[in-house]
């Protein structure tokens, strides 16, 4: 099935190294027959999307700064992925996006912030730390001896 999503998003985005997609469907019906003989039933749609998904960018809270950075750029890109893929799908069928795909763009906006973030690297320390404070110096008035 992944495959077969993997063919027409290629195709659909022009690539010239796309597989072609009926071979994937075919092989997609004939598996579901298979599951259907051995089963009784098709594949859940939980399945599907499951088989479908993304994988999971999880973060470790242990981590260090870098895998930190590792995280935030991978949940940066799926985030674009999420975002496009739904504008994707509206254009595919023709379709006027809900809200002028207002939703979608900001996930894609969003996952730019996410991926700049993590490529700028670490943070570098305020330069402007606090001066030391210097007493101000007693006047030589005050010192002269009046006797």
């Amino acid at each position: 099935m992944a495959d077969l999503a993997a063919a027409i998003l290629r195709t659909v985005a022009g690539s010239p190294s796309a597989a072609p997609i009926m071979p994937n469907v075919l092989r997609l019906l004939e598996s579901q027959k298979q599951l259907l003989v051995l089963s009784g039933t098709q594949l859940a749609p939980d399945d599907e999307r499951q088989a479908l998904s993304l994988p999971k960018v999880e973060r470790r809270p242990d981590g260090s700064d870098l895998e930190y950075r590792e995280f935030e750029y991978a949940a940066g890109i799926e985030t674009i992925m999420i975002g496009a893929l739904r504008l994707a799908a509206h254009l595919v069928l023709k379709e006027r996006e809900h809200l002028g795909g207002k939703y979608s763009t900001l996930a894609i906006e969003e996952g730019v912030a996410h991926v700049v973030r993590a490529t700028r690297g670490p943070k570098k320390k305020n330069g402007n730390r606090a001066r030391p404070v210097t007493p101000p110096r007693k006047s030589r008035a005050f010192e002269y001896d009046w006797d």
